[in-house]
């Protein structure tokens, strides 16, 4: 991203030095100032030179957005074929056994799976800029945290230094919601 961001930055600045040049050029010919014909094509490189660089500004964010958002389902789409491959993995019996059984391989592997959950999450909190509906929209990641957050307590001191700044008070604020949510939901059901 950051070549594209330098390779952007470059062929704005090479528009500008043309029109720069241009209008340099329509000045010199005068040989007195600027005349009408000199500032029409001042004022019109430097409105064209502006809307170049809006437009191509603008066209290089736009498709930054979607291929993050296409990076996000993408990361979405291996977590369910690896909770597929492997169910015991969104097993809630095999869950909740996970901190006391002896490590072996599926131990192993849940505790790679939920790393990668987290990950996830934390992916898709930067991209929606924390913002939770538009999370939410993509998937409903509180009943990922809600379902894995043992993991998340028992390795709690190393996702406190992990994860940036507020996502693991994150975490823990989503469990808290999806908790009140469904304990209501008991109550009236």
């Amino acid at each position: 991203m950051k070549d594209c961001l330098t390779t952007l930055y470059y062929d704005v600045c090479n528009l500008m030095n043309e029109n720069a040049r241009v209008v340099a050029d329509a000045i010199e010919k005068t040989h007195t100032g600027l005349t009408a014909d000199g500032i029409a094509t001042l004022v019109g490189t430097i409105i064209t030179g502006g809307i170049a660089s809006i437009i191509a500004i603008r066209s290089f964010a736009l498709s930054e957005k979607r291929n993050r958002k296409k990076d996000i389902i993408d990361m979405l789409d291996r977590l369910i074929m690896i909770s597929i491959e492997y169910p015991k993995v969104e097993n809630i019996e095999f869950i909740s056994k996970w901190g006391n059984a002896e490590k072996d391989d599926e131990c192993s592997r849940y505790d790679n799976y939920c790393c990668m959950i987290f990950n996830f999450i934390e992916r898709l909190w930067f991209y929606a800029k924390k913002d939770k509906k538009v999370m939410n929209d993509i998937v409903y990641y509180r009943e990922y945290i809600a379902l894995h957050y043992k993991w998340w307590k028992i390795n709690y001191n190393i996702n406190q230094s992990g994860y940036p700044e507020g996502f693991p008070e994150f975490i823990d604020e989503s469990k808290r919601e999806y908790d009140e949510k469904h304990s209501s939901q008991e109550v009236t059901a």
